[in-house]
């Protein structure tokens, strides 16, 4: 089976459920995030929320950059539009998170076919919180 380019004339059923499920995932995670970790006013502590898409995008040979994304986008506005009443910072955060995204995934993807590389970054971290 050979991977078409996602483009708007691919956006059946099923990808208008997997669009629906993304959104609500990121939706419930960011709000959740948000009212745990905040006021409403400050930045959260931790973002729990993009873990969701890097890993959409990390599963996949060949990800659907387009439909993910804008579902992080959209449940990134709605979740800061709920807590935080206002628009303005909302889109703001939304284009970080993705551009963090992005980054994450271009640097983790290449490293995901190389298990030794995972160890010794995991071995680094470990080492360095036992330093303390």
């Amino acid at each position: 089976m050979t991977h078409k380019p996602w483009s708007i004339k691919h956006f059946d059923s099923t990808s208008a459920r997997s669009w629906l499920v993304t959104v609500s995932l990121y939706l419930i995670t960011a709000t959740a995030t948000i009212h745990l970790t905040s006021d409403g006013r400050d930045i959260a502590t931790i973002w729990p929320a993009n873990a969701i898409l890097l890993a959409l995008l990390l599963a996949d040979d060949k990800p659907r950059w387009l439909p993910i994304l804008a579902a992080g986008f959209f449940g990134n506005v709605a979740a800061n539009m709920l807590t935080r009443g206002t628009l303005a910072a909302p889109l703001l955060f939304s284009v970080a998170n993705l551009i963090e995204i992005v980054i994450a995934t271009q640097l983790i993807g290449p490293a995901r076919a190389k298990p030794a590389c995972w160890a010794r970054l995991t071995l680094r971290c470990v080492s360095s919180l036992q330093r303390d």
